[in-house]
């Protein structure tokens, strides 16, 4: 699902994201429901993404328009 709610300037490195499944063509390539993936780098169309399940490091882009909510990192 498409949402186009957030873009560039409102995504920072360390904030965690959710998103929606993510198709290729007809072919299901990521879902994602109920983890936050870091977002580790960033650029006018994509956002880089790492998550860390069961202590592999899994690795993804996605769209902005696919993030469903943005988890906002912590200022220290």
């Amino acid at each position: 699902m498409e949402y186009n709610i957030y873009n560039f300037d409102d995504v920072e490195i360390g904030d965690g994201v959710y998103f929606d499944d993510v198709y290729s063509g007809k072919y299901l390539t990521q879902s994602n429901y109920d983890e936050y993936w870091e977002v580790t780098d960033k650029d006018k169309h994509f956002v880089r993404l790492k998550l860390l399940y069961f202590g592999q490091e899994h690795y993804w882009s996605v769209e902005y328009k696919f993030i469903r909510q943005i988890e906002k990192r912590r200022k220290v």
